[in-house]
């Protein structure tokens, strides 16, 4: 039920946003709240609450093995944990061993060829410009690429590298390439004078 607070008129509809006579803006006329009902009485708190759990404390801290936890713990209704079983720390490592380290992923002791490659493929990009300067650490750089992955490919236990020489050869092709793009430039801008 809604009402205009202007002309005191109630209506039904709740669709309804203004008042027909008036005008003005309605309202949702409420129902009086009902009356609050108290469940309970109120909760009395006891005076001698604080004295009795420092009697309490006080008893427990006189005890005799004061400086002893698990006598103390004892007493509470607590007992600490068994011991850990130690027969575990004499197995040999095996595939069934709980905290072996995974397999998967471990790398090769030797990564110098790939490392290699990578070093001369990034200074043939940056040299490409000091006259032909990065033809020869292009080349060096694909040649020690191709090695290292052949290498990490053939026996991964002993090498490893292969993303490196990978991204070795990746720069050493562009170095080669961007080096013979300006030695040919430099060569045609001989021949035009």
């Amino acid at each position: 039920m809604k009402s205009c607070p202007s002309c005191q008129k109630k209506y039904a509809d709740h669709e309804l946003n203004f008042c027909l006579d008036c005008g003005g803006t309605l309202i949702h006329a409420e129902d009086p709240l009902p009356p609050t009902v108290m469940l309970k009485s109120p909760r009395e708190t006891d005076p001698n609450w604080h004295e009795q759990k420092t009697a309490q404390f006080q008893q427990f801290g006189n005890q005799t093995d004061k400086n002893d936890p698990f006598k103390q713990a004892g007493n509470m209704g607590w007992t600490p944990p068994p011991a850990p079983i130690q027969g575990w720390q004499n197995q040999p490592l095996g595939a069934n061993t709980p905290f072996q380290p995974p397999m998967v992923g471990m790398v090769g002791q030797d990564q110098t060829l790939p490392i290699i490659s990578l070093v001369l493929g990034i200074i043939a990009i940056s040299m490409f410009c000091c006259y032909g300067f990065g033809l020869p650490l292009g080349i060096g750089a694909l040649i020690t690429g191709y090695l290292g992955m052949n290498n990490a490919s053939n026996n991964p236990n002993r090498y490893g590298g292969h993303g490196l020489a990978i991204a070795g050869l990746v720069t050493g092709g562009l170095g080669t390439l961007i080096a013979l793009f300006w030695i040919l430039l430099f060569v045609f801008a001989a021949l035009s004078k």
